[in-house]
């Protein structure tokens, strides 16, 4: 009787053991299905504003150093991007290779010769704002040296800029609530995406270029963007493509 006691109350014991086992497991899948949706979901107010932040205050030591640089003797041309710490495709990676600029790396921005900002390829939060996961592009923060802004600088000249591609819908509206205090996407295009700033490009320092023209903020329809360094945009061309500028310096 006693061994037939102690068998039921091991059967009882290894049954509990049993349904912990399973609810532990179901809440381990619960879990990690909030994990990976909170990959791909909207960021919240408060994340859209620390994400925007970082990436303006990484924007603003860019324009510093640049402006330092030019204080200094370097011209627009000379100054370069280039650094071995890319590890982008080697096609683009090449490209930021400026030849014009000094053999001493006096106008080189991530050098410590010259403008001695600390080497950032990574966009933060990649996973979590990126409408492109898999390009191997997207990931990156780029200097480009073609697109204009309307009110800024001169008349049909490029402003150079740092892009950052592919974003997600949540993070282009975040973005917009930061530097301009609305969550509104306008459509509009600034010059080649990928025409990375090198010292190549360059017809009278970037004016009457055609890829100035029209510029961001040309027409009734981005009329908001005129004089605005900032924004995230829409491709008119491609509903769903979203890409952030942010003006380095103005000519």
């Amino acid at each position: 009787m006693r061994q037939n006691k102690q068998a039921f109350e091991s059967g009882n014991v290894f049954l509990i053991i049993l349904v912990a086992v399973a609810l532990f497991a179901a809440l381990a899948f619960t879990i990690s299905r909030g994990f990976r949706s909170a990959t791909t979901s909207s960021l919240s107010d408060r994340e859209g504003r620390l994400w925007a932040t970082e990436v303006m205050a990484h924007a603003n030591t860019i324009q510093r150093a640049v402006d330092r640089l030019r204080r200094n003797g370097c011209s627009e041309k000379e100054i370069s991007f280039y650094t071995d710490a890319w590890t982008i495709t080697s096609s683009i990676k090449n490209n930021y290779n400026n030849t014009s600029a000094p053999h001493d790396f006096s106008c080189h921005v991530f050098h410590p010769n010259g403008g001695n900002v600390a080497f950032r390829e990574r966009v933060p939060d990649f996973e979590r704002i990126t409408s492109a996961p898999s390009s191997n592009i997207a990931y990156a923060y780029h200097y480009v040296t073609r697109g204009q802004v309307v009110g800024l600088g001169k008349s049909n000249a490029n402003d150079p800029s740092m892009r950052i591609l592919s974003v997600n819908e949540s993070a282009c509206r975040a973005f917009n609530k930061y530097v301009m205090d609305t969550e509104t996407i306008y459509k509009a295009r600034m010059g080649n995406q990928l025409n990375v700033y090198n010292g190549a490009s360059w017809n009278g320092e970037g004016i009457h270029d055609s890829f100035a023209k029209p510029g961001l903020g040309s027409s009734d329809s981005d009329a908001e963007l005129r004089g605005q360094r900032a924004a995230c945009i829409e491709d008119p061309s491609n509903a769903g493509q979203y890409s952030i500028y942010v003006v380095f310096f103005e000519r």
